[in-house]
């Protein structure tokens, strides 16, 4: 199989994710090599080297430490682009991943109803806009940018939200957006997570949101 199939080269800044993968393609004996993109060196008038490139970069690569690996994989994915290499998760999905007010466009031009959401750029107009959209219900405070339910918050009071943002816990986004958002109190306290690949659904997996947004279901993420 390794002398018919293209190389395979996956870009990531997970180290904890990556070995199930490379399980995978060793059993299979397929060739591949690792894109490690917290930083490095790239000759934008050198082609890339040929094979298939598969695009793993999250949303929260920031809470490792690796701050820029998402404009760094833009910018690669451009270069990529550029040269005609064929890339899984490319550009517009990278674009939907670091972006809360992309995929809500997105979900609704496809037909798939959002919660009331309020884009917020400045930690000094966050109250004022909770009191104007919201008029002191129940709210939920996120980044536009954050990934695995990072920091997610439901405020049930005006007062407590005011109290949050003044607070030193207070953690500015990434990105500097923030949204507000409708609380909207689910018949249980469950997420479903649904995969698809290639369109075709693989599985689901409930997630329980009773004490709290932060929802990895990843093993690197046990808690314990």
């Amino acid at each position: 199989m390794s002398r018919l199939a293209p190389r395979l080269h996956v870009l990531h800044e997970n180290a904890a994710w990556l070995p199930p993968l490379a399980e995978a393609f060793d059993r299979r004996g397929l060739p591949w090599t690792e894109w490690f993109l917290d930083a490095g060196t790239f000759d934008l008038a050198a082609p890339p080297p040929e094979g298939v490139f598969y695009n793993r970069m999250s949303a929260s690569s920031h809470t490792r430490d690796h701050r820029y690996s998402a404009e760094l994989t833009a910018a690669v994915l451009a270069w990529l682009a550029r040269w005609g290499r064929r890339v899984v998760n490319g550009p517009r999905a990278l674009d939907l991943e670091i972006s809360k007010v992309r995929q809500y466009a997105a979900l609704e031009a496809a037909g798939l109803r959002t919660p009331h959401s309020v884009l917020v750029a400045g930690r000094d107009r966050l109250v004022e806009a909770a009191r104007t959209h919201f008029a002191g219900k129940p709210v939920i405070l996120k980044p536009n940018r954050g990934g695995k339910g990072l920091g997610v918050q439901l405020f049930h009071t005006l007062e407590g939200l005011t109290e949050h943002v003044a607070s030193a816990a207070f953690v500015t986004p990434v990105d500097g957006l923030h949204l507000l958002q409708e609380y909207i109190r689910a018949p249980r306290p469950v997420i479903t997570r649904a995969e698809f690949v290639g369109g075709r659904f693989v599985y689901a997996v409930e997630v329980d949101t009773s004490e709290g947004f932060e929802l990895c279901p990843a093993d690197a993420c046990a808690i314990g």
